[in-house]
């Protein structure tokens, strides 16, 4: 009997989700309304932080805090080449230059502090620390190096929603803005999705109000001016963009909130058993942070020296075992050496990982047995 395809990373949507939408529909009002207000209320419950922006993409969340935060040209941002396009190019969008540095050697798959601490110029405006598979930066020693200078921090947090670095989750750290990613893929998925986070309530709102063109009164749109007492006025106090979260979207993630310390267990399971049933010497796993808490977005192995991981990839989905790769350094894209000049060989620390990379299947949708069947088709390959 043929096994069916266990998908590289399927959201685990219940009924609970599916009614809620519902019920959105079926209120007439499906944009940007109250279901995000509440949304963006019961994250700040979960992570402690004080103020959010939900937003249409964890993209818009951090170009737009880098808007927020006045980033423009003549300014450089400090950025991992180890990422998603998403963490460099907003910084582009604004002006200002992105300024790649490699992960540290060995396999944390986080931006090396020594040459960020190498790096940094007299217009380096901020730095964009990327929690890699949920496994957070150490910011203790990002915050050392940057406060005293006036640099800002955004945190690309895209993979790390539960995640926590000493005690704290990550969202509440002493960052100037938290970025997470909601994407249908995430640990919490709502579809598309975004939000910004942090400690200055002006700073967030200053996001929130450029998430809706930089109306006034744009985030209180259903009650403001649509309900029976509301006002047709309004003001654009700032220019701001088109990347609002909406109602469909949040209903999505009140439920998916709800589940997500299980989800963030159920991949933590399937990590430790790949981590203990994957056999071949010659492989290597993510090193955690230590005294931080992974969630485990992704499960990322390092292959065999010699071993051909493009082959090895469709030797999986031939077993009908989805895989990925994330991230191919930025460095090494067209863009990136057409804008910054880069070239092969520039970071070989992320050159190095990237070749041998292939990133399992691990989210809450593939069950106990699913990563069983996982761990013995990887063995069998690499130990034929």
């Amino acid at each position: 009997m043929t096994r069916p395809f266990i998908p590289f990373s399927r959201p685990f949507i219940g009924q609970a989700e599916i009614d809620e939408v519902t019920d959105s529909l079926r209120s007439g009002w499906i944009t940007t309304g109250p279901k995000v207000t509440e949304f963006e209320k019961r994250i700040l419950m979960y992570t402690g932080a004080k103020a959010a922006a939900a937003t249409f993409s964890c993209t818009s969340a951090l170009l737009l805090s880098c808007r927020a935060l006045g980033i423009g040209p003549g300014d450089e941002v400090i950025v991992p080449t180890f990422t998603f396009t998403s963490t460099a190019q907003v910084v582009a969008q604004c002006g200002a230059k992105p300024v790649f540095v490699d992960v540290a050697p060995g396999t944390s798959f986080l931006m090396d502090l020594d040459e960020v601490e190498a790096k940094i110029t007299a217009t380096t405006k901020a730095v964009i620390p990327v929690h890699y598979a949920g496994n957070p930066v150490d910011m203790d020693r990002l915050f050392a190096i940057t406060k005293p200078r006036g640099i800002k921090i955004i945190e690309d947090a895209a993979h790390a929603i539960g995640a926590s670095y000493k005690g704290r989750k990550i969202g509440n750290l002493d960052s100037d803005v938290t970025c997470f990613s909601f994407y249908a893929t995430k640990n919490l998925a709502t579809a598309e999705g975004g939000m910004a986070l942090g400690a200055d309530e002006d700073l967030i709102q200053r996001v929130k109000k450029l998430t809706m063109y930089g109306i006034s009164d744009s985030r209180e749109i259903w009650n403001s001016r649509y309900s029976k007492h509301g006002q047709w006025f309004y003001d654009v106090e700032l220019i701001g963009d088109k990347a609002n979260m909406t109602d469909l979207c949040a209903a999505l993630g009140l439920h998916q909130l709800a589940r997500l310390d299980h989800f963030n267990a159920t991949r933590r399971r399937h990590a430790q058993a790949y981590r203990a049933g994957i056999n071949h010497p010659g492989v290597r796993f993510l090193t955690e942070t230590p005294n931080a808490d992974c969630c485990w977005h992704l499960f990322p192995l390092l292959l065999p020296e010699g071993v051909d991981r493009d082959q090895f990839i469709i030797d999986l989905k031939q077993r009908n075992i989805g895989a990925s790769v994330l991230f191919r350094p930025l460095h090494l894209h067209t863009a990136y050496r057409t804008l910054l000049g880069t070239k092969e060989g520039d970071f070989p620390n992320s050159e190095a990982l990237f070749d041998r990379l292939v990133n399992l299947p691990v989210s809450p949708s593939i069950s106990t047995e699913d990563a069983e069947y996982v761990t013995a088709t990887v063995n069998a390959l690499l130990n034929p």
